[in-house]
Parts: C-alpha cells; structure tokens; sequence
C-alpha cells in the first residue's frame, strides 16, 4: 500500500522536530551539571569544580588552589595537583562551603524576615527596560552551585533597584525617615543579596599569599534596621574566606529598639562564625564603641564597617595583602555607593578613589591627581595612596592601631576622627592605600536619623570640638590658616590635648608642612598664592560671597560679615580666585560669575589683579568685573570704565605671610 506524501512529510516533521528537543535537552543538562564544552563528553567532571559566571556571564570553572612558593596561585582544576599542600585540602573545603552557602535556602536563615517574592511581581508589565536590564544583569552576577531549573532572582538582585507596588510607596514615604534609607525595599530584599562581581580582570587574576593575617570586623550601629544590619552581616560571611574571618563583633551604642536585644542575640549564636554583640550600657557615640570593639577584638587585623554595607566578591584577601606586605598601612576598599530610595547598588567604577579635606577639615571625595595616576602605571589594580580616609570602613593591623595611639578618646561622638587618625598615620610613619580591587557597598544617607542625648549634657559643639583637636595638634603653623577660614572656630573649646601632643612627640612624627608637601601637594590649603582674605568691593563695601553654593551658581557681593567661610578668597600664584577647591569661573561674554571646581588649566578660571586700578580683570573676555548698578549685589562683566563698582580690595593676612609664599 503506498503511503500518501502529506502523510510522510508530517512524519519526517515529527521525527526532526524530536531530534531538535532532544539536542535541546542534552544541551540543558550540560548546562546545569557543568558541562558547556566537548570534553564533558569524554570524562567525567571533577568533583571540586563549580559551574560559575564570570564578570560578563560566560560560564567558568572554579578555581582551586595549589602552593607555589609560599603563594596561593589560581589554577584551574580541583586543587588536587601533585605535591599540594595538606592544609590546601581545608582550604579548598572551606572555598565550597563559601560557595555553598549562597545557595543555602533564605527561610532557613532569616524566617520571617524574609519576603519571598517573583522579580515579576515587583516589576510592572509596561517595564520592558527594566526586565532587559534584569535579564543582561543576572548573567554577570553570583550564581550559587547546582541551582534549580526554577531559581527565581529575588528583589534588589544584581544590583538592581527594588520595584513597589502602590501600597509599598505609601509605607516606604511614611517610614523613610525612621532610617532615612527604604526599610520597605530593605524587606523585600534577600539577606544573601546576589551581585555581580565588580572586580576587572587584573584583580580577579591576583594571587594573594597564603598567611594572610586573618581579621576581626567590627561594626557599630545604633536602632539600625534589622535586615540591613543582618545583610551586612551576610554579606561578610558569605564573602569572605572561613579561615581569614576570626569573628564579626557587633556593637550596640545603646540601642532601644527591641529586635536589637535578645532576638539579635539568639540568631547570630546560630550563624556558622563567630559572631558576638556587645551591649554598650550608655550612649558613646561611634568613636568610644568603636574602641570597645577593639579592647575585645583577638584577630591580626581590625576591620571597621558601618552597619548598612555590602561586601562583594574578593573584597577582603587586597586589603589584608597590604597589611600583609607593611604593618604601618591602613586600607580603605572602593566604597561603592547604595541608592537610599531603592537600594540600587551603584558601582563606582573600576578605579580608586582619593580623599582628602577641605579648609573646614571636612572630608571630601577628589580627583585623582597625575602623579597618582603615574605611579600606577596605567594598572588600575594598583592600590594607590590617599592623604585621608572617609573614615566609615577602613582596615588596619591590630598591633599597628595600638602602636600609633588608637582613636583619640577624649574626641566626642562623631566627627574630624577620619581626619585626626589620617593626619597621625601618615605623619607618623604609617600610610593610607586605597586598594581598587575591594569593593564595598554603603548606603548614603542625606540626613542622620540619631539623637544625640549627650550633646545637652557635653554642652558644646561636638564636631567643633573634635576638630579643634586636630588642629591644635597635628596643623603646627597651618592652624593659623584654619583659624583664618573659619574664624569662629577659635572659640571652640577643646579639651586636654596633652596626652596626644606626647604622643607625637614619642611617635616622632614629622611636621604638618612635609604631609602638605609628601602627601597631599594638590592640596587648596598648601597651593602657594598671592593673598588670602576677603575681596572687598570700594563701590559698595559688600564682599565677594559664594553664598554658600558649591559649584555652578552665582557669585554674589554681599555685605561683609568677617565670619570667614564664603567670603574667604585666595588669589593663587596661578592666577585663580578660589574659595578652597571652587574657582571664580566666567564662561560667556556677558557673565555670569560662577563657582566652579578649580582644574589648574587656566582658561575660564584665569584673572589679572591690576594693583595701582583695583581692577579685577578676566582674561578671556578682557572685562572687568564689578557690582551691577541696577543690584549691587549682583556681580556684572564689562569693559573697564574706571568706576569705584568695578574696583576690588584685597588685603593680605599678615599672620599667614609665611604660609601663603612659600
């Protein structure tokens, strides 16, 4: 009988049809058990390789680890090489269990603190871009070993910002200010928050040695919320190598919220490290609880966190390499920042970031200057030297941290610490790397949520109180600079400094001048200039005012306070008029005069003081600059017309004569 074509066509569909889904499920079960390439076909899998995902989603075999030469080298393999070392075999364990645990089941750890939840319930239909984003985001970040067919990515993960349905945006606008970040978004997340691994490939490829110290991470907080304090916590533990981690102490400066008490205490007496809390019985504020945690700590290093941070992969084996290499460095990681609003993880980029102060001593983010940049060699996996540390998260070698005197201990709360230990480390022998391979996430607030009950009983100003401190110790003749800056300053009282001042003297530590010019020579406060002090309009008597503005806003003349602050001007051998790091910009004919960041380079930011005419003259426009006569506090560009409103006064400070020409 013959078979009708129709029929053996629909046959020969079926049969490539059964052949397509059959490839389809070989292809599958490659994926999932390890196998994406010809040789699985040929053996059988290690047993210690773990199918991973690199930085741009290409799947890789994990690495073990073999000893060469006193180094732990990366090599692909199951670690078991002839000749490996037998504490190897425990490291190599422990790596699987640090894997491991980022596969371990969320309600198992955090209960009902975690909200289980679809990605898909949290991103809206009509938010096309948003899935793309998820799906390209989710290739490049931590996949935990042997996950389900059906592993779903929860909130937050990848970095990704977390999505409200209508009511959340109500209970997040009522509680934002509770902790000024999103608790709602914080819930939604999981505690083992799943992200990429930021680090490039110079670090990922670094072999580290195989006595690295191991560490104590101490982290201060107060009525912080519970699943942004636990996911710190997490984040360190699932992160960071068993044998390197000696304990996590937790510090509570007095908190009153109840979930910070018992409860706290009963979950971490069950995580896999050691982790211990240690109830303050008073208010100190961060630099006294920090310090307690250091008189219980028993690792080689001290590690210093704030309590809503995220540490990502390979964050702690760089920084503790340093120490390794030179006991008197202090290590600062990339600090990386996380949105308040949404949790977002921003990744700051691949490079290092440099801190430093300004004319207020207030810590400040800058640009990296050339010579930094120089000394790295175009290798942007090179830690790099920074004058100061932001203070938040920062490691240091235990036995260092007590050779060079601490914290100061009579400075009060919060504030200026930063800068006084900064100042004591490098004048004193030490040095501060930042170490581009760390990444730590942190969350910036806008606003603190604290009160602080001692400041009625200190009944002084806290921050002014620290600060003068510093100056009064590590500044020398540079105080007089401060003081000029910020003359109400003087007025601050500061305390018995003598303990620290003998405490310089034991340390040896070299002036404030030769950290200005080793250090930190970019530095506003160091760049030689002509005068410093106020400009003076003849016209009007008002002064040049930033009016508080940063950057790219109006320069006005206002009326003359003698306050210092905005209305204190340096006329730079460079030929620029800065208020600290912020220059007198002209970019148009017409005006304005605004505040913008100084770059050296001239151009916009380029006067001429004619002496015998007071005659303040831009150079690119070659107009004068002077009070509008229709408001005189309103600055206005023109031809020269040799009028009291376009004449300026500038009169050095004599006490600053030595430091302004040098």
């Amino acid at each position: 009988m013959r078979v009708p074509r129709g029929t053996f066509n629909f046959c020969k569909i079926a049969i490539f049809t059964s052949l397509v889904w059959v490839i389809i499920d070989i292809v599958v079960l490659y994926h999932f058990t390890g196998c994406t390439d010809e040789s699985c076909l040929h053996k059988e899998l290690p047993k210690r390789e773990i199918l991973q995902h690199d930085l741009h989603g290409a799947p890789k075999l994990s690495r073990g680890v073999v000893l060469e030469d006193g180094v732990h080298k990366q090599v692909a393999g199951d670690g078991q090489d002839e000749g490996q070392h037998p504490d190897d075999q425990n490291v190599m364990k422990a790596e699987i269990e640090h894997e491991n645990r980022l596969a371990a089941d969320d309600k198992l750890h955090h209960g009902a603190l975690h909200v289980v939840e679809d990605i898909s319930n949290s991103v809206k239909k009509d938010e096309g871009e948003s899935r793309k984003h998820l799906a390209t985001i989710i290739g490049e970040m931590e996949i935990p070993p042997m996950t389900p067919v059906g592993f779903v990515p929860q909130p937050g993960d990848g970095g990704i910002p977390v999505k409200f349905d209508e009511d959340e945006k109500v209970r997040d606008k009522e509680t934002f200010s509770v902790n000024y970040f999103s608790m709602i978004a914080s819930d939604k997340m999981s505690l083992h928050r799943r992200l990429p691994d930021y680090r490039i490939d110079s670090c990922r490829s670094r072999a580290y040695p195989r006595d690295l110290p191991d560490t104590s991470v101490i982290i201060i907080f107060h009525n912080e919320h519970n699943s942004t304090l636990l996911r710190t916590v997490h984040s360190v533990i699932d992160r960071t190598p068993k044998k390197l981690l000696r304990e996590i102490i937790l510090v509570d400066d007095y908190s009153d919220k109840p979930h910070l008490k018992e409860p706290l205490d009963a979950y971490v007496a069950k995580l896999e490290v050691s982790v211990r809390v240690l109830h303050l019985p008073d208010r100190t504020g961060l630099i006294r609880a920090r310090l307690a945690g250091a008189d219980v700590a028993k690792g080689g290093v001290l590690l210093f966190l704030d309590s809503h941070c995220e540490c990502t992969r390979g964050w702690l084996e760089p920084l503790l390499a340093e120490i390794h290499k030179n006991k008197s460095t202090a290590v600062v990681p990339i600090i990386d920042a996380i949105n308040d609003e949404t949790l977002t993880y921003g990744f700051n980029g691949e490079y290092y970031q440099m801190g430093g102060f300004n004319w207020n001593l207030e810590f400040n983010w800058y640009t990296v200057p050339k010579r930094i940049q120089d000394m790295t060699g175009g290798d942007w996996s090179i830690p790099a030297p920074t004058p100061t540390m932001a203070g938040g998260l920062f490691a240091i070698s235990r036995e260092y941290f007590e050779e060079i005197g601490r914290y100061d201990h009579e400075m009060d709360i919060w504030g200026a610490e930063n800068i006084e230990i900064s100042f004591r480390i490098w004048q004193c022998g030490g040095r501060i790397l930042s170490v581009p391979c760390s990444h730590v996430g942190h969350i910036f607030r806008r606003n603190s949520p604290y009160k602080w009950p001692k400041r009625e009983k200190i009944g002084r100003n806290v921050v002014g109180f620290n600060t003068r401190r510093v100056v009064e110790v590590w500044m020398d003749e540079y105080r007089e600079f401060y003081y000029f800056a910020n003359p109400s300053a003087r007025k601050n009282f500061y305390g018995d400094i003598t303990e620290r001042q003998e405490l310089r003297q034991r340390l040896q530590c070299k002036s404030f001048r030769w950290y200005l010019e080793n250090v930190w020579p970019e530095s506003s406060m160091y760049a030689p200039v002509h005068f410093l002090g106020e400009i003076r309009n003849v016209g009007t008597g008002n002064c040049l005012d930033t009016m508080g503005h940063k950057v790219g806003l109006e320069v006005r003349a206002m009326s003359c306070h003698g306050s210092g602050g905005n209305q204190v001007w340096a006329f730079s051998k460079k030929n620029e008029i800065r208020n600290d790091d912020k220059c007198l910009d002209v970019s148009k004919m017409e005006g304005p005069a605004i505040t913008y960041g100084c770059h050296g380079l001239g151009g916009h930011q380029l006067w001429q003081y004619d002496l015998t005419n007071k005659f303040l003259l831009h150079q690119v426009t070659n107009q004068c600059v002077g009070c509008d006569p229709n408001d005189v506090t309103k600055l206005k560009l023109a031809p020269c017309d040799g009028s009291n409103l376009q004449q300026w006064e500038m009169t050095n400070a004599g006490a600053l004569d030595g430091l302004v020409n040098h």
